[in-house]
């Protein structure tokens, strides 16, 4: 049947068990005690003599973690990933799925017929982009499990550190838990998402605009 869709190709089962199996085992080690003391005592004594100030500004410290983990895992996947291959193969996919789109809507079997043969060459071509794009997880995420484990042992070592943030104007640093996470949590993930979200699109902006200029200095010469 030309609608049926075709099986996924070995390599995206094989992409989507890994990223399974790299989530599991930060949640194995984030969320169980015993496995976040260990991989963030280890941490500790790396980052703590670096950010950690004898104790004494815990909020600075919180937030210095989050601009060094993404800062660190930013740079290692935008040094490591060619941003203008992926935005070449998700621009080729998208006009695909809308050529197929507009062939289904218009009935025409041999053209659809066409277009599902082609498929799972398209597929493959995709997926081998976003696992080249998966590949620098493996060093980013040693990094970003030892900063939040090494924040794990930090915050519950702190004493009765009682501070303001924008949902509430004294709560306990390590204790108090907010939206199912505790307060240090919350405010790490905010910070470093927002920085990291800023952090890339300037890298991409620079990546594409020096693409840019390198292509008119081209066509300039010829």
């Amino acid at each position: 049947m030309p609608d049926e869709m075709p099986m996924a190709p070995p390599q995206q089962n094989s992409g989507q068990m890994m990223m399974m199996m790299m989530m599991f085992m930060t949640m194995f080690i984030m969320f169980i005690p015993s496995m976040r003391n260990a991989v963030g005592e280890i941490a500790h004594v790396i980052l703590f003599p670096l950010i950690g100030f004898d104790s004494r500004y815990p909020i600075v410290t919180l937030l210095l973690a989050g601009f060094l983990m993404v800062l660190v895992s930013t740079l290692v996947r935008h040094y490591f990933i060619d941003w203008i291959d992926a935005a070449r193969n998700q621009s080729v996919m998208k006009d695909f799925n809308k050529e197929l789109r507009d062939a289904r809507m218009a009935q025409n079997e041999k053209k659809v017929s066409k277009l599902m043969a082609k498929q799972p060459e398209m597929m493959k071509t995709n997926m081998d982009s976003s696992m080249n794009q998966m590949k620098p997880m493996a060093f980013t995420m040693i990094f970003i499990i030892g900063t939040f484990t090494f924040l794990g042992v930090f915050a519950h070592d702190l004493p009765s550190t009682m501070f303001s943030v924008p949902w509430h104007y004294n709560v306990n640093f390590s204790t108090s838990v907010v939206c199912g996470f505790e307060n240090w949590i919350f405010v790490y993930m905010l910070v470093s998402m927002s920085f990291g979200q800023v952090l890339q699109r300037i890298l991409k902006q620079v990546t594409f605009s020096k693409r840019l200029k390198e292509l008119d200095e081209a066509e300039a010469i010829g």
